[in-house]
């Protein structure tokens, strides 16, 4: 069994519906809305493609670091729960294990939709970045071979 202060916290947790854990994270940030690919094409100079391009890349690193400390939080919440169900006697305890493997696995599964929704951003990116070097007068030296 969980020793006491441990036990009291613990149990303060389940007590809590899963949305309010989920909150306790906050949200995962918005995608960012970084310029389509027919913008790169349509800009009328290089300089100005390439600085949307930049514009776009940007964009993607300031929502990479603005979802660290959400998965960092999601992160901690599986390994609390992970902890407090190895601590915890598995009769005497049945009721809170049922609810933190409930709790890690939201916070899995959010963790795992921020996964997902960052691949559709790279891949966005990268559609911008193909669209750049496809034109012309692209720096060829900023192309990926």
């Amino acid at each position: 069994m969980l020793n006491g202060s441990k036990f009291l916290a613990a149990a303060a947790l389940t007590l809590l519906p899963l949305p309010v854990l989920a909150q306790s994270c906050g949200t995962l940030p918005a995608r960012p809305a970084i310029a389509a690919p027919s913008v790169i094409k349509g800009q009328k100079s290089e300089a100005e493609a390439a600085d949307a391009r930049h514009q776009a890349f940007v964009q993607v690193k300031t929502w990479q670091d603005a979802v660290k400390p959400y998965r960092d939080c999601l992160n901690g919440i599986i390994a609390g729960d992970k902890k407090k169900m190895a601590q915890a006697d598995a009769k005497k305890d049945a009721d809170a294990i049922k609810q933190w493997k409930a709790e890690a696995a939201a916070a899995d599964k959010a963790f795992n939709s921020s996964v997902d929704t960052e691949e559709l951003i790279v891949n966005d990116f990268h559609a911008v970045q193909a669209a750049y070097c496809m034109r012309k007068d692209a720096d060829a030296s900023s192309c990926p071979d």
